[in-house]
């Protein structure tokens, strides 16, 4: 179990501002950190196999003055490989693939191992021992155009949460896993849990305005606009339950889940 998040904003924040997610979401990985941005040109990549409360004050600097209004951020709770740094996400993809990407999960896929030689001779540069990096070149090897992004990806939706994000838009598919997003008037919050959006909403004064459950989605920042397509359902969070985490048990379409 691995915890992610990321803030898509009309108006620039802060890197400083995504640290909330994890730091609320502590119990699903302290086993690494990393956040990927981008300024619509280019993706940026910062990431170290330490606590994020770690991360957090030894990248304060950069934190704290680098703004932008589109990122995603993990933290690792490892399945397969060492904590180290080739092992903490997210990953960006590599010079193979046709579309540029930095991508990261939370799940486990049971047969890396099958696929990490044929995608190596197929010219693919893996650096770590992880799941994950090898289901990125996966889906590399699936995408011809960034619009084929999505559909690659949903063929590992049974490898739990996959989010990638290109130099202009978010793209994520879950399947056994769960990740949530929380929509306020001007920024739309992804995280693993629904106490991770609306704390960091809070600290950014604002007001998430409703819940989603996503089964798959796009999400792009198009003429002040966020624009959100694809499959995702409405949630009713119970904060006052008194009988589990409210990161964890929430109403949806009639019924208790966990």
């Amino acid at each position: 179990m691995c915890g992610i998040g990321a803030i898509i904003s009309l108006s620039p924040y802060n890197l400083e501002t995504l640290m909330n997610i994890p730091l609320n979401q502590l119990y699903r990985g302290t086993k690494g950190c990393g956040i990927a941005w981008t300024d619509f040109r280019s993706i940026y990549l910062i990431k170290d196999p330490i606590s994020p409360k770690t991360f957090k004050n030894k990248y304060e600097l950069v934190l704290k003055t680098v703004t932008t209004k589109m990122a995603i951020i993990h933290h690792r709770l490892p399945s397969h490989g060492d904590v180290k740094y080739e092992n903490t996400h997210p990953f960006i993809s590599c010079p193979r693939s046709p579309v540029r990407f930095a991508f990261c999960h939370n799940g486990t896929w049971y047969n890396p191992n099958e696929y990490r030689e044929k995608l190596e001779e197929q010219g693919h540069i893996i650096q770590g021992e992880t799941d994950s990096e090898v289901i990125m070149h996966m889906i590399e090897e699936e995408i011809n155009v960034e619009s084929d992004l999505i559909n690659a990806m949903k063929k590992f939706d049974d490898a739990g949460v996959l989010v990638a994000m290109t130099k202009n838009k978010i793209y994520v598919v879950s399947g056994s896993r769960s990740i949530y997003l929380g929509k306020a008037p001007k920024c739309v919050i992804l995280a693993s849990t629904i106490k991770a959006i609306k704390n960091t909403a809070s600290k950014m004064k604002t007001k998430i305005e409703k819940y989603y459950s996503i089964k798959y989605c796009t999400i792009s920042l198009n003429n002040s606009v966020i624009k959100i397509a694809g499959v995702i359902t409405p949630v009713k969070p119970v904060f006052k339950s008194g009988l589990l985490p409210t990161s964890i048990i929430h109403y949806l379409d009639g019924g208790w889940y966990e």
